[in-house]
């Protein structure tokens, strides 16, 4: 199963930012899809079935806001759940 997230920051280093919490939540390093456009890159990465496809979005309001802050958050809370088991 596909699930697709786009992630709005005011540049592509925050962007990138975000991604990278998220990617490390997850223990997975994501792939760079070259045929998207530079300027709203893509990044999959896969964990078991899963497809994870994510759209940078810098520099553009509106939409799903997946914020640096809130990307720390699921972070800790994943590694929290990760180490219970």
């Amino acid at each position: 199963m596909n699930r697709f997230f786009r992630i709005h920051g005011d540049n592509i280093i925050e962007c990138e930012r975000s991604l990278t919490l998220v990617a490390e939540a997850f223990n997975v390093k994501p792939v760079w899809d070259k045929s998207a456009p530079i300027y709203k890159p893509i990044y999959v990465f896969e964990i078991g079935n899963e497809k994870y496809v994510f759209e940078l979005l810098p520099g553009m309001i509106g939409g799903v806001l997946i914020s640096a802050r809130y990307c720390e958050r699921v972070a800790l809370h994943s590694r929290r759940r990760l180490t219970r088991i």
